[in-house]
């Protein structure tokens, strides 16, 4: 499964890249911006299985960004993790509403992240 992660903190993307090594996905793809994001899909690097997005960046924050991503027709379909501090009601309804198809507040729990991603590729690929 190919991940692009995008968070403001490069700590997280760092304990992401290496639970997510763990869990067996070794090809991530990591952006400290919705802007460097949005480039990269936007890219010809090939096509991303799972997305998992922070909300609160600089640039562009977490839900323009999965607005600008749900416009990629290619992604028009693939998963969304919203991976957050922000717990508020507000900022869940926003990001579902916005095309998000989960969202795992921080910190987060590894063991959590990981049954969330199962779940994400099993309803796009039909594998575990």
């Amino acid at each position: 499964m190919r991940i692009l992660a995008v968070d403001d903190d490069p700590i997280i993307l760092d304990l992401l890249t290496v639970a997510l090594s763990t869990f067996g996905y070794d090809d991530i793809v990591t952006a400290q911006n919705g802007a460097e994001a949005i480039e990269i899909l936007q890219s010809d690097q090939g096509l991303f299985d799972t997305l998992l997005y922070d909300i609160q960046m600089p640039v562009m924050d977490g839900i323009e960004l999965v607005y600008r991503t749900r416009a990629l027709l290619r992604y028009s379909d693939v998963p969304i993790l919203m991976l957050t501090a922000m717990s508020e009601k507000t900022y869940i309804d926003r990001a579902f509403l916005a095309g998000a198809t989960d969202y795992i507040t921080k910190p987060f729990d590894t063991m959590e992240l990981q049954a969330r991603l199962k779940v994400s590729d099993v309803s796009t690929n039909g594998t575990v």
